[in-house]
């Protein structure tokens, strides 16, 4: 079990870590024009640094954090579930509000609001699960060792512990930042 002064000092540093984060995006978003690259690209650059450096000097696999699958056939079956069940309706319905004239898509062509969908995907939503998985989820792992027996589903492999609800609200504070 892990001492209560290291449990604290993972809190800190990957609080600390975040808010530096938190403030680097902010003042981009404030101070700088709004240019994509540097606009999503600095913020997001670190965070996939320090997500990388986090797996890679330890040497850990990137199975344990789930960026590899454990089983490609189950991985696929519930990824296309899932886009079956939430990807394409959603899509479809963008499609024909657009088409109908009911929707305005902000002046944005198909092509536009395409690659904005796989930008936000792709560069946003994996840099984000890296550092919260990578780095913010794996450093608490460390501390708090004790883990919680499987939520879901068996198959799915992932023991829980403190670190999962401090790194939802870690990750809830840093978007509490944007509205």
């Amino acid at each position: 079990m892990a001492s209560l002064d290291k449990r604290y000092a993972a809190l800190f540093e990957v609080c600390l870590a975040s808010l530096i984060l938190t403030f680097v995006w902010w003042f981009y978003e404030a101070y700088l024009k709004r240019n994509m690259f540097w606009y999503f690209g600095l913020p997001k650059f670190i965070m996939m640094l320090l997500a990388l450096l986090a797996i890679i000097l330890p040497r850990r696999s990137f199975r344990i954090y789930g960026f590899l699958p454990r089983s490609p056939r189950f991985t696929l079956k519930w990824s296309s579930v899932f886009i079956a069940i939430f990807i394409l309706p959603s899509a479809f319905s963008i499609g024909v509000s657009a088409a109908l004239g009911v929707a305005k898509p902000a002046g944005l062509s198909p092509l536009s609001i395409i690659l904005n969908v796989i930008f936000n995907m792709i560069f946003i939503g994996l840099v984000e699960e890296a550092y919260f998985r990578g780095y913010v989820q794996s450093r608490l792992n460390e501390a708090f060792e004790r883990r919680w027996r499987r939520l879901i589903f068996k198959a799915w492999k992932v023991d829980y512990g403190m670190s999962l609800p401090l790194t939802s609200i870690i990750f809830a504070l840093i978007h509490i930042v944007n509205y």
